[in-house]
């Protein structure tokens, strides 16, 4: 099996409400430095819709042996892949409904008992993480999907916002067209969704509050953990405790490939570098391989470049568990959902 172990950790940042940066290219190896705050626990609201639902998380965790995989990969033309073991072994999905050629997967989520993958104009969706079927939508371009409150959010270019019970039956949520939405995500009973220089909020998918105005640069992230979001984009990064207001942590930051929260801490994956933190204030950079694709779950992150899928358990050390037939773009977490 091959190994890859990150490179030295480069830098630590600690900040307050001061807008920092600085980044060294060298450095030894260390653990991440906090400068947080105390950080407000997540709320809790009752699910509600076709699906049941785990709220202020993207799953539900039933006391019997849950049916749907530990982990989804993504990539072009829609091509995707299960694993039921932690990421240990990959089953490709030769079977599903694929996309144009022109497609890929965009964003991976589970609600309940349902997995939706989207890309584009298309919905694959599974209750056993093998067995797939596919819908088209003329809502416009998906890039991002989130689920929370008992009902998924889409989110993509030119003002698309929708939402659905079950992740099949799309309402849409008036918004300007002028608006591409990159990313959505949930947490603490809202949905949060990011543009490059706006962020809107909303409890329930339909009716959205437009947030202050700030210059994230491009294709932001949307992550939620620990009891606050971060907003990460490549001209800035942004903290929010309570999803409506924004404290500003990191200038001239890279463009992030993916983003997640792993046993208490966020991480930020980009071209060739990650950078972790407990409150999403002060941040340790390291260098790394060049993925594309990241999805953390309680005991493992699941990262993919090409036809390659890595797992690790500490964030060091990296293994090469299987190569597939496939362009890999985005991994996530499917299983229960993870304490805190």
């Amino acid at each position: 099996m091959t190994r890859a172990r990150w490179l030295s950790i480069v830098a630590t940042f600690a900040c307050g409400d001061e807008v920092i940066g600085y980044r060294n290219p060298e450095g030894s190896a260390t653990s991440a430095e906090s400068g947080a705050s105390d950080m407000s626990g997540a709320g809790s609201d009752p699910s509600s819709g076709a699906l049941e639902a785990s709220a202020g998380s993207e799953s539900s965790g039933p006391d019997m042996e849950d049916p749907l995989p530990d982990f989804v990969i993504g990539g072009y033309d829609l091509v995707h892949a299960s694993s039921f073991d932690d990421g240990l072994t990959w089953e490709a999905i030769d079977d599903a409904p694929t996309g144009d050629g022109d497609l890929f997967a965009e964003g991976i989520v589970r609600g309940g008992n349902r997995i939706l993958v989207v890309g584009s104009t298309t919905t694959l969706y599974s209750d056993d993480g093998r067995a797939w079927q596919s819908f088209s939508d003329n809502q416009g371009y998906q890039r991002s999907v989130a689920h929370g409150n008992g009902r998924f959010v889409s989110v993509g270019m030119a003002g698309r916002r929708t939402w659905s019970e079950d992740g099949t039956g799309w309402i849409s949520a008036s918004a300007p067209e002028e608006y591409d939405f990159w990313t959505v995500g949930w947490g603490d009973g809202r949905f949060v969704v990011a543009t490059n220089d706006r962020w809107f909020w909303s409890t329930d998918g339909a009716t959205w509050t437009l947030g202050q105005q700030v210059g994230l640069g491009w294709s932001p992230l949307v992550l939620y953990g620990g009891g606050r979001f971060v907003i990460a984009g490549s001209d800035l990064l942004a903290v929010s405790t309570d999803g409506t207001d924004l404290v500003y942590s990191e200038p001239d930051t890279p463009e992030w490939a993916a983003g997640c929260w792993f046993q208490g801490q966020f991480v930020l994956m980009g071209y060739g570098q990650m950078w972790t933190s407990e409150d999403g204030m002060a941040w340790s950079e390291y260098a790394m391989n060049d993925y594309t694709g990241m999805g953390c779950g309680p005991t493992s992150v699941i990262a993919v470049r090409d036809a390659e899928v890595w797992r690790t358990t500490d964030l060091l050390d990296w293994a090469l568990v299987t190569t597939l037939d496939g362009d890999f773009t985005h991994a996530h977490y499917t299983g229960p959902p993870a304490d805190g």
